[in-house]
């Protein structure tokens, strides 16, 4: 009886649109957080690049209980924004496990409703090492027509990896009922945001489903970024060799 209880509190999220949408065939894009917020940073930029208006909100008791401000608005965690062409999901809180399939069905019941023609879900992972311009990006499919147009652009396939959060619970249920879902996962770092990895991932984007987007505002701001950090850890290296040359005698 406490796991029938538990289910139907977590089938307590809603979607509440804010104004009417006429999208048919549209792309839908998932910016939660993810390693280097690539994921977050991504969507984010697409919002502002293309000057989304916010359609609705996603709203559940089992999110953190938070008011985000944007542009002098208050608004739920996780928000909706769009045009005719393209939707796009973003929050700057990730969602308890027990919240990612029911959150993921409704993601899906809103490409149902509106007839959307794909799914795009975006993730970080940790790439190590030092600071570097080549980012890789490998990308996943559900489908055999979407697995194609990655070959086509020169997106390498993942084979073996494992994926969780809302990017693994998209595709799984992209896989089980056979609808388009990507999967585009960028190598990043995890020790702060990494703009370079999220604009190749917003290029690979533009390039799967034609969308105009400038990214050169974020390769500009990737570049200031990692100057800082290159010039932190530069100052911060005496420090550090001076504590693990001590450690050897601790």
């Amino acid at each position: 009886m406490e796991k029938v209880r538990e289910v139907r509190k977590l089938s307590d999220i809603s979607i509440y649109m804010y104004r009417p949408f006429e999208g048919k065939d549209a792309v839908i894009i998932e910016g939660f957080p993810s390693v280097g917020l690539v994921s977050m940073l991504a969507a984010g930029y697409i919002v502002s690049n293309l000057k989304l208006k916010k359609l609705g909100v996603i709203v559940s008791p089992h999110m953190p209980m938070v008011s985000v401000i944007t542009q002098g608005t208050p608004s739920h965690p996780i928000r909706i924004y769009g045009n005719d062409k393209v939707v796009v999901f973003i929050s700057e809180f990730y969602p308890p496990d027990k919240l990612i399939l029911p959150l993921t069905q409704k993601i899906f019941e809103f490409m149902n409703a509106y007839e959307c023609k794909v799914i795009i879900t975006t993730e970080g992972i940790e790439s190590g090492g030092e600071i570097s311009k080549d980012v890789n990006v490998y990308g996943i499919a559900t489908t055999e027509e979407y697995r194609e147009k990655l070959k086509d652009l020169g997106i390498p396939l993942l084979y073996d990896a494992i994926l969780t959060g809302v990017t693994g619970m998209l595709l799984n249920e992209g896989e089980r009922t056979r609808r388009n879902v990507v999967g585009l996962i960028a190598e990043s770092h995890k020790e702060y945001p990494d703009a370079r990895a999220a604009a190749k991932i917003v290029e690979k984007i533009s390039a799967l489903v034609n969308l105009e987007i400038d990214v050169e505002p974020l390769y500009q701001e990737a570049e200031v970024l990692e100057r800082k950090i290159k010039s932190q850890l530069e100052k911060a290296k005496p420090h550090i060799e001076k504590h693990r040359y001590m450690g050897m005698f601790a």
